[in-house]
């Protein structure tokens, strides 16, 4: 419940000094796929970022996006599902770097234990109708 509360609820905003409203926990579910999938080995925070902003790119919608915008969104990213959000529960451990590409993140034995992740495959359409 405190977890559901947490992820669905709170504003992760209210955890450091981001302006921007659009990097909020906006498809958490998905990290939590992600670290599903790749949490075994120690990867840097960046990777998951990576994979975050390129299956959800309408979160950087910014004219012009710069490369210091896309760091920071990054950036914020990261320091919002990681460092301020899995690692207060337990689900990950992470190592702190002075540089944001520096940082390492894995989930732990209670990640698994706590959070089920089932992906179906979707069937295969045989054939189209189409009405006319």
């Amino acid at each position: 419940m405190v977890f559901t509360t947490f992820c669905q609820k709170f504003n992760w905003a209210y955890f450091d000094g981001y302006e921007l409203e659009q990097w909020r926990q906006f498809g958490f579910g998905f990290s939590l796929v992600l670290l599903n999938k790749y949490g075994n080995l120690n990867r840097k925070t960046s990777f998951y970022a990576e994979k975050y902003y390129t299956a959800l790119p309408d979160l950087l919608d910014f004219n012009p996006i710069t490369k210091e915008l896309k760091n920071s969104a990054y950036n914020c990213y990261c320091y919002r599902t990681f460092e301020r959000g899995l690692l207060y529960f337990g689900f990950v451990t992470y190592e702190r770097e002075l540089a944001f590409d520096s940082n390492y993140v894995m989930k732990t034995k209670l990640f698994d234990a706590f959070i089920s992740v089932k992906c179906k495959k979707a069937k295969p359409i045989k054939q189209f109708y189409f009405l006319s």
